[in-house]
């Protein structure tokens, strides 16, 4: 018995003990060696440098080496940790390059957690970010989320009755993919009959494709739809978790494309190169009038391969301004070896079919409309496009009756 109580004591204190290591301060060397990983890590992943580099005209190595100098003996974890951020915040969100705060690590964990075994690649996302290193870095047993998570997803509105109406959703997250699509399922048999149905994508940058194919696009198409997707690969870590997916191609094997820069090619060693096929979720379409979808630079990820599509199929009419681009999985995401920071970028530099950088140029709106107040300009414009019937006068004898 006194053997057993001695053992539970002794695991006790090793735990107690490997938690004071995890929460306890980052050391000179550590605090290098996790920056230089990074760095490394980037350099050997990162598709998208010289885009970001064109776009921001910052030189990344002298970056880098302006907040490798700051780390010095005397820095603290907390300095260390800011001097991370502001490094990552010099690429300006090209590529979703970013540290996770204490908060987005906690939703992207929960969000993984629940959704880790619907697809591999999140699965493999999963196993990134479930780990004690970064759990004890995060405080994560301690943080608490607010209100705002509990807001609801999906808004759907008439904005004019029996003629246009209006489609609104923070995400296209996997989670909510099924409540959504019986809401809007049930939308469209309400609005069948009217001639417009605008989807408002602005500021929607996560979630997966299957939300928008199985929730908006194959209940709302009568015949067989397609589309692809181009995208440039480079080094271990992105091929490994592109490849969860994907079928990766050498990069030798690319074809001649038109506005395809030279020097976004230095450096790749594989390209994805996908073909889907949307089939129709029933015979005839729920809705019979015509898509409109809002785009602007907010419009990214997700979202914006259903931009895409739409600009590709013809199965809604773009309206707003150029989108901001995306990327064909969630975005990669890194673990530093010593304080269990995660940072997260994409893993792939998405190109339009004709080879541009989607993440440079984006998808470009079929009509496009530079306003505050896009919304209000873009329900003007359809007013127009789609006038109100003009009732008949009731006095065919010239208002002499």
């Amino acid at each position: 018995m006194k053997k057993i109580v001695k053992w539970i004591m002794m695991a006790c204190l090793t735990l107690m003990c490997t938690a004071c290591d995890d929460n306890g301060p980052l050391t000179y060397e550590q605090m290098l060696e996790d920056y230089d990983y990074l760095w490394t890590t980037i350099q050997e992943n990162y598709a998208m440098m010289n885009v970001a580099q064109r776009m921001t005209g910052k030189n990344f190595l002298a970056v880098k080496d302006h907040y490798r100098n700051k780390i010095t003996e005397d820095t603290t974890t907390q300095q260390f940790d800011s001097y991370v951020s502001l490094f990552l915040n010099e690429f300006e969100g090209i590529g979703k390059m970013e540290k996770l705060n204490a908060v987005s690590y906690k939703r992207l964990y929960e969000k993984l957690k629940d959704s880790a075994s619907m697809t591999n690649s999140l699965n493999y996302l999963y196993d990134v970010i479930n780990n004690g290193k970064s759990k004890s870095y995060y405080d994560f047993e301690e943080i608490e989320l607010s209100d705002e998570d509990a807001e609801k997803n999906l808004i759907t509105s008439v904005v004019e009755k029996d003629r246009i109406a209006y489609i609104k959703m923070s995400d296209m997250d996997q989670n909510s993919m099924k409540e959504d699509g019986k809401t809007l399922k049930k939308f469209f048999k309400e609005i069948k009959n009217y001639p417009v149905c605008v989807i408002d994508l602005r500021g929607v940058t996560s979630g997966v494709e299957q939300y928008w194919i199985e929730n908006i696009v194959a209940p709302n198409i009568s015949e067989k739809t397609s589309y692809e997707t181009l995208a440039l690969v480079k080094g271990g870590l992105a091929k490994e978790y592109m490849s969860t997916e994907y079928q990766l191609l050498e990069i030798r094997k690319l074809a001649s494309l038109p506005a395809l820069q030279l020097k976004d090619l230095e450096g790749m060693t594989d390209y994805v190169k996908s073909s889907k096929t949307i089939a129709p979720a029933a015979k005839k379409a729920i809705f019979k009038g015509d898509f409109y979808v809002m785009i602007d630079g907010s419009t990214a990820d997700s979202a914006e391969r259903f931009a895409m599509f739409c600009k590709q199929s013809g199965f809604a009419t773009l309206v707003g301004d150029y989108s901001g681009g995306g990327s064909s999985l969630e975005p990669l995401l890194i673990k530093l070896p010593n304080s269990g920071m995660i940072i997260r970028m994409s893993a792939d530099h998405h190109l339009n079919l004709d080879g541009a950088s989607n993440a440079e140029y984006g998808t470009a709106p079929d009509i496009r409309i530079e306003s505050e107040n896009l919304y209000g300009a873009v329900m003007a414009k359809l007013r127009e496009l789609y006038p109100a019937p003009v009732e008949e006068n009731q006095d065919d004898t010239g208002g002499n009756a």
